[in-house]
Order: structure tokens, then sequence, then C-alpha cells
């Protein structure tokens, strides 16, 4: 009987320090709110017939949940580098400034495009605060749990546009998103309402994305569908590749979709398809230049090639960046056919360029503007047009997470230089399922 009660006190105590051990393995400190990889929050554009692109903050920038409070930067540090390098799998769209005033349809672009280098930072942000966890909307969650990279999300945004030449555009957006492991699947539906003073057009755009990484270097991507307008249909297509070269990013890639940017491209059918590369260097991890080329083909039997150079330097803060660089960018185009977009013989722009960029727990933004030399030629340009003078634009964009899953932003945007300037405003919505 003696026995069997030793025997028994031995095995209560046993379980007891088994539990224990359980219990302190897999306890993890609470953290505050994550702090996202904050080059991720970048500038995205919509269709408009904007001579630039326009201001919103990504969403996949911020989506993040409060973690509770009374966090131990110490002893979450060991994690916030790996967790930090979570975000470098996802790189936000990048969009360049083909076409100025040239109404590049933007929103499809994106889809096709990738930002290089846009977390290279991400394990920086990591050291200088230990609480950093979840570093990508898609990303791992605060508790290490990368079954959350399999939630999908919906965007929906809305986008009013217009500019001192009388054209009026309005878009509205809404983007599926489905992740498993690296394979990203993408849904979109786009509809644009333009106006002139010819009248106005509409076009509805539907189209299937993928995105996934073979390797840690090669990553392949695309997407297909098609564009209605006004009783006809026209296919749409994408494919893109990224290859990652230690220290440099290489992206190439090629597309075929409308520009329904105004009423006069839609009423036209110009149709483009974009031949584009872009290769980024990482000489520090602050400083990532990146070189751009497009070509472009018209169905109007026009051209155009586009060649822009961004070398930025991005200052970390806690909670926040401040990026300071120099833009550079050349366009030409073969000829102006004058159906719906400004079509420039020769454009040089010298822009300085500044961006801060902040993001807390229930809130999160961007402020950015760029102002220099401008000149443009055009084959057919009127007596007294002007060829050159200083451009300046402006933007700010300012999001709130009123629920855990639920991201609300606004954002605008300004461009004016001489003989021309417009105005966008923006509203966007993100569900986290």
């Amino acid at each position: 009987m003696r026995n069997n009660l030793t025997a028994g006190a031995v095995r209560s105590i046993a379980v007891a320090v088994l539990i224990v051990a359980v219990i302190s393995i897999c306890h993890e400190p609470p953290c505050l709110a994550a702090e996202q990889n904050l080059e991720q929050a970048a500038i995205t554009g919509s269709p408009s017939a904007g001579k630039e692109t326009s201001t919103s903050v990504n969403a996949d920038s911020g989506s993040q949940a409060k973690d509770g409070e009374g966090c131990d930067p110490e002893a979450a540090s060991d994690n916030s580098k790996a967790d930090a390098a979570a975000s470098d799998n996802d790189s936000s769209d990048a969009n360049s400034a083909a076409n100025a005033r040239a109404n590049q349809d933007d929103a499809q672009s994106n889809a096709d495009k990738t930002a290089p280098q846009a977390a290279t930072d991400a394990s920086e942000q990591g050291d200088s605060n230990g609480c950093q966890k979840d570093t990508d909307a898609d990303g791992p969650d605060s508790d290490g749990d990368y079954a959350a990279e399999e939630r999908p999300y919906m965007e929906t945004r809305a986008d009013f546009y217009r500019d001192s030449q009388g054209y009026r555009t309005a878009t509205a957006s809404t983007n599926m998103h489905f992740t498993l492991g690296n394979f990203s699947l993408g849904l979109m539906r786009d509809t644009v309402f333009a106006r002139d003073s010819k009248g106005s057009e509409r076009s509805e755009d539907t189209s299937f994305s993928f995105f996934t990484e073979l390797n840690e270097q090669f990553a392949v991507g695309g997407g297909f569908g098609s564009v209605h307008s006004q009783g006809w249909n026209i296919p749409i297509g994408s494919f893109k590749a990224a290859i990652d070269l230690d220290r440099a990013t290489l992206e190439a890639g090629i597309s075929h979709d409308l520009l329904a940017t105004t009423a006069a491209t839609i009423r036209n059918r110009v149709m483009q398809t974009d031949a584009n590369m872009s290769l980024s260097y990482e000489f520090t991890k602050n400083f990532v230049p990146t070189l751009e080329i497009h070509h472009i083909d018209y169905t109007d039997h026009n051209s155009s090639i586009s060649v822009e150079l961004a070398p930025e330097y991005t200052f970390h803060f806690d909670g926040s960046q401040l990026q300071v660089g120099y833009h550079f960018n050349y366009q030409s185009f073969a000829t102006n056919p004058n159906t719906g977009y400004w079509a420039p013989q020769r454009l040089i722009a010298n822009k300085l360029a500044t961006a801060w960029i902040f993001d807390r727990v229930d809130y999160f933004g961007r402020l950015e503007a760029s102002l220099g030399p401008e000149s443009a030629h055009q084959i057919d340009s009127k007596e007294g047009t002007p060829q050159g003078g200083f451009s300046t634009s402006a933007g700010a964009a300012f999001g709130i997470r009123p629920a855990k899953d639920f991201e609300l932003q606004c954002n605008f945007m300004t461009d004016r230089s001489p003989g021309w300037n417009s105005t966008q405003l923006g509203l966007q919505l993100t569900y986290t399922f």
C-alpha cells in the first residue's frame, strides 16, 4: 500500500513538473502592436489621367493587431530579427512615373510590378524595437502562427481625379487576395468612369493574378483577364520575374492592357504593351538606388520609352521612417496621335523628393513632396504653350484601424507644372478574413 502511494506521489510530481516546463517553454511575453517594415507603406497608383501616380499608403503595409501591453524589449529581442525577415517575402507594387500626363493605367500595372528591395531594412527595424513581431499583413501573426499567412483579405477602393485639361475620372476597384504558403493568388475587378467634353465612357476589367517564389533567389508572377466596354471585349495579361542576386535585385516583365485613364483613350480603344525592367542595388541597408526602364507600344501606332533613376536614403526612427532622395525621369514618344493622352517628344525632370512614413497601433500614414525643374517639348505644341518650368507635387495618406482586421484609409494628391495641374482623392477599405 505504501509503495503504491509513493509511486502515485512520484507520478503526480512528474506530471506537475512537465506541465510547468511546457508552460515555461510556450509562454511568450506580450508585445505592443507589431512595428511594420515601413518601407512597405509605399505610394500606390490608381487609374487616372494624371501626370504622375497617386498617393495612398499600401494597405499591405499596415494590417497589424494589438498584442497587449507590457512588452519586455530584452525578452523579445531574440525573435525580432527573425520575425522582421518575414516581411522580405512580400514587396509592394512599384509605380514608375512612366508617361507624364500620359495617363497610364497604374492600377493594372501595379498588379504586374513589384518594388525592388522594398523590405531591405526589416532587420534593422527589428533592432530598433524589441517588440517587433508581424511585419506584413500576409505574414505570421504576433504569436508566430504561420497559418496567418493563409488568411485572405479584400481591398475596396475608390479614386476621383480631375485636371486642368477637363478630364474627370472615377475608379472603383475590388481586390481579393489569397496566400497559400509562398503562393499568392489575386482576383481584381476595376471599373472606370471617365468624362470629357465629348461625353462619358466606361470600362470594366476583371483579372486573375499569381505570384510565387520558386526558391530564395527566383520568383515569378503574372495574370490574365479581359477588359470590356460598350459591347467589345479584349484579353489582357501580364508576366513578371524577379531575381535576387545577393545585394542586387533584377526584375523584368511585360503586360498588355487598356489605357483606361481618360474618356478619349477608352473611346479610341487604346491598348498598351509595356515591357519593363528594374534594377536595384543595396549599397547599404539605408541606401538602395533603383533604375527603371519602360518601353511601351500603343495600338494607335505610337510608342514611348522612359527611364527613371531614383536614389533614396532612409533614416529610421521609432515607428517611422524619413526618406530623402533625387528622382530623374526621361520620357520620349515617337508621335503625338491626339487620342486622349499627352505624348511629349521629350520630357526631362529633375526633382528632389522626401517622404515621412509612420505607423502606430491604431493609425498609420505617409506625407510626401517633390519639387524641381521640368522641361517638355511637343511636336505640335501650340504657340505660347510652356515648354519648361518648375514642377511640384505633394501627397498625404492617413489610415486608421478601428478593429483588429479592418483598415480605413484616405489619400490626397496634387501635382502642378507650367500650364497644367491635377488633384486626386481616394478612399480604401481593407478587411482580413
